[in-house]
């Protein structure tokens, strides 16, 4: 597991999500309020191409509830998907109810690869050795401050 140890913010931001189109193939967030989503109903409009599918769920990568549900969107990860992302965030931890949908997570044919767990600002890469190898020569060529932790 690499455990990213600070936001990642605009160029890098944007340059990891870019970095990991070779990797990953879908991301989801989640919807914690269906009647709230009006601050960023453009958004899921935006998207609504790319959507896969979506879910009433009680957990998603690096979360579990204990006594509620909410929605989980999936969509496919490719540059027309990712350059939407950009246009409405800025950072990694911006993923955050109410301003933007929960924990912006980017998988590989369904498996989580980038954990984010935003309101904690808590992110890591949990997948296979050789991609998490691939993350960190990304993290310390961009000076980006991470560590390396089995699980």
């Amino acid at each position: 597991m690499v455990n990213i140890e600070t936001n990642i913010n605009d160029d890098l931001y944007y340059k990891l999500l870019d970095f990991s189109l070779q990797y990953c193939n879908m991301f989801l967030f989640v919807i914690h309020d269906h009647y709230k989503i009006d601050r960023y109903k453009s958004l899921l409009l935006e998207l609504n191409y790319y959507k896969i599918n979506e879910e009433e769920n009680n957990q998603w990568p690096g979360t579990v509830l204990s006594n509620k549900t909410v929605k989980i969107i999936r969509f496919s990860y490719n540059l027309n998907s990712v350059n939407i992302l950009k246009k409405y965030s800025k950072s990694l931890f911006e993923w955050n109810y109410p301003d933007l949908p929960d924990d912006l997570c980017l998988l590989k044919n369904s498996d989580p690869v980038l954990i984010n767990i935003a309101h904690e600002n808590d992110a890591y890469v949990q997948t296979e050795k050789e991609i998490e190898k691939e993350f960190c020569k990304f993290f310390r060529e961009n000076e980006i401050l991470f560590n390396v932790s089995e699980v």
